[in-house]
């Protein structure tokens, strides 16, 4: 079980930042949510009043979206500055990873966490347009959690090239 909850990371392609901005943004949220249910903040009358609490407990899951984007965007670029300084210096030498091919090193370290993030985002926005659209009808549940098994099937490639990566190396 330890051995398993050492690997989420590696197998989710998310840092303990990402992970403790997450959970943060989830227990913030949840908090809201229970303040709201029980009455003792922003208890909502009319439709307006229900569309601004259910705005302001989604707010800091999409925050927390925000933040590992921007945390993303500053690791992908202090990368990219690093191999290219890398270049630099050492036109001439062989790339290690000549016995992988490029669309596995593409995959799984650019696109993978862009991909679950977006599927993420997702599902949070599609959740609360089906708790605020009028029509309940619009929205159905299995279109507002295909982003989360999309997400699922990513990660399940994942474990698949990382699995794959482990015997062949």
């Amino acid at each position: 079980m330890i051995q398993f909850l050492s690997e989420i990371p590696y197998w989710l392609h998310l840092s303990p930042f990402e992970l403790c901005v997450q959970l943060i943004g989830l227990l913030v949220s949840s908090v809201l949510l229970v303040l709201r249910d029980e009455g003792i903040w922003l208890s909502s009358q009319t439709e307006a009043e229900y569309s601004k609490s259910l705005w302001y407990i989604f707010f800091p899951l999409w925050c927390a979206d925000g933040v590992a984007a921007y945390f993303n965007l500053l690791a992908f670029s202090r990368r990219v500055n690093f191999h290219r300084n890398l270049q630099l210096r050492a036109p001439n030498k062989m790339q290690h990873s000549f016995c992988r091919p490029p669309w596995n090193t593409l995959f799984g370290n650019y696109f993978y966490p862009i991909l679950v993030g977006f599927c993420i985002f997702l599902f949070k926005l599609l959740l609360y347009q089906k708790f605020t659209s009028v029509n309940p009808f619009r929205f159905t549940y299995s279109m507002v959690f295909s982003p989360i098994i999309c997400a699922l099937q990513l990660t399940l490639l994942a474990i698949l090239f990382l699995s794959c990566r482990r015997r062949c190396s």
